[in-house]
């Protein structure tokens, strides 16, 4: 037995891989196959056997347990999808769930099953019969289970602000209402991902909630309406109850919805954390709104704005880097690429870039990312005159490093917007592109290189874009008024 916990994020990988894998021939070269001794002990026990069939016995027994133990919507869900092929929207038909919805819940199968294999493994005939039990519902992977993935490697210039948001999470007595806020490119969605994920480690929540708020609805429109909230409070307590507690709210009245969700949260300290929340909502305020739920849950919210409140949340800001941070960060994001002139580079060579994206980290990473293919001067240059305006400066970055990208990676780039939380597997990727495997790697390599994809894993990547990176893509495709392929490449 190679997993070492039943918190192993190796363990639920790899049996994602093998269900996605499930009719290949090849199934019995997964990891799965390789590090069960189920699947030892089955090839013992019948010679004639394949290391494929083996898997899948072992998998099946599992799935059988998981009916057992009182579960079996979770094990058919994962059979319909995995077993039986059936596709999202089938699924979104037959449960009457939306897309979302449908990932989530087979996503919480997944982790449902992976318990199970690991009880077998440890032979532990008692704890079978309930493969789930609620001391078990704490354990990190279960609690991290709805975190968005990484899209940051290393983290700079935040140290001082991290340790505040880990002692803001932890005190028991105040801190109830967290406000991380800060202008677009600052890094408060990775900041918030690293303090949450940490807290996932440890006991202090019985379980954490994740609800991106701020999705925006591209149509073609003005830059000014460019911040339009696209979750309405009712959807923001429907993904709260979801998440926390596996409830359907369906179609109760906003207000019966929020008395559903503050009776959850009174029952156990949770950690909501509602990311992008860039203004009011149609419920109001949403710290005064929430205020009463929490004790002894708590709640983190990000805004690129101060929310104006009552109640008087705890307020941490995040600024634009030091000098020494901000040089830090150009060289790393330079070493990632192979710029070795850069990483070379003097200090006085490379501060204008410090100088002209005011230290922002989204920023920095962009140019460094148009240094792969322009000289310094001429990004340098050309930056100066939109410096002024944020939301003009990201959009020129953007335009900038859209120019330079080949059809096919464009592409490719629409399709991971579009993916839910905009992020994939290779295999996802190849399904929803139709690219053959050596233009997807060209393009994840383009990507990469410009710095508008962040890859994470190991034996199977994750590939997923920044938010700001997806709300540039999406609103370029608005405005091709319904013609798809090749993206339009005027400014926006």
């Amino acid at each position: 037995m190679i997993y070492y916990s039943v918190d192993d994020p190796q363990l639920l990988a790899d049996l994602r891989a093998a269900l996605r894998r499930w009719h290949r021939s090849t199934l019995g070269d997964e990891a799965l196959a390789n590090r069960l001794t189920e699947v030892e002990r089955r090839l013992s026990a019948d010679p004639g056997l394949s290391r494929s069939n083996a898997l899948q016995q072992a998998v099946r027994a599992a799935l059988a347990s998981l009916r057992e133990a009182g579960r079996a919507e979770q094990a058919v869900l994962l059979e319909r999808h995995y077993l039986r092929r059936e596709s999202a929207p089938v699924l979104m038909g037959a449960y009457s769930l939306s897309e979302r919805s449908i990932y989530y819940r087979l996503q919480e199968a997944r982790v449902a099953l992976a318990h199970v294999l690991w009880t077998k493994e440890q032979g532990e005939a008692d704890a079978a019969a309930d493969p789930l039990p609620s001391s078990q519902r704490s354990d990190a992977l279960w609690r991290a289970r709805h975190l968005p993935p990484r899209t940051f490697t290393q983290l700079f210039g935040v140290e001082r602000e991290l340790a505040q948001l880990l002692g803001y999470l932890g005190d028991r007595d105040r801190h109830w209402v967290i406000s991380l806020d800060g202008m677009a490119g600052l890094g408060k969605t990775a900041l918030a991902r690293e303090a949450v994920g940490r807290m996932a480690e440890t006991d202090r929540f019985a379980d954490i909630a994740w609800v991106t708020v701020g999705r925006v609805p591209y149509t073609p429109r003005s830059q000014e309406q460019h911040d339009a909230v696209f979750l309405t409070c009712g959807q923001v307590l429907d993904h709260i109850a979801e998440q926390l507690g596996g409830i359907e709210l369906g179609t109760l009245a906003l207000p019966a919805k929020r008395e559903r969700v503050r009776e959850l949260l009174h029952t156990a300290s949770y950690l909501v954390v509602l990311d992008s929340l860039e203004t009011a909502l149609d419920c109001g305020t949403l710290p005064d709104w929430f205020w009463d739920m929490a004790r002894p849950s708590k709640l983190l919210l990000t805004s690129r704005h101060l929310l104006d409140t009552d109640v008087g949340p705890t307020v941490l800001a995040l600024g634009e880097l030091d000098e020494s941070d901000g040089l830090a960060l150009i060289r790393h994001e330079a070493h990632r690429r192979g710029l070795s002139e850069v990483t070379a580079a003097r200090d006085d060579d490379l501060r204008p870039i410090l100088a002209v994206t005011g230290g922002n980290p989204l920023a920095i990473t962009l140019v460094v990312g148009q240094l792969a293919s322009l000289p310094l001067s001429r990004v340098l240059n050309a930056l100066e005159s939109v410096r002024p305006s944020t939301s003009s400066l990201y959009q020129y970055l953007y335009h900038i490093s859209w120019d330079q990208l080949s059809a096919q990676t464009r592409h490719l780039l629409l399709c991971i917007a579009r993916l839910p939380d905009s992020c994939g597997t290779w295999e996802e990727l190849s399904a929803i592109s139709a690219l053959s495997d050596p233009e997807l790697a060209s393009a994840i390599e383009e990507l990469t290189v410009h710095s508008l994809l962040q890859a994470a894993g190991f034996e199977e990547k994750s590939y997923s874009i920044h938010p700001l990176t997806r709300h540039y893509v999406i609103n370029r495709a608005a405005l091709q008024d319904g013609v798809q392929g090749e993206l339009p490449k005027g400014p926006v």
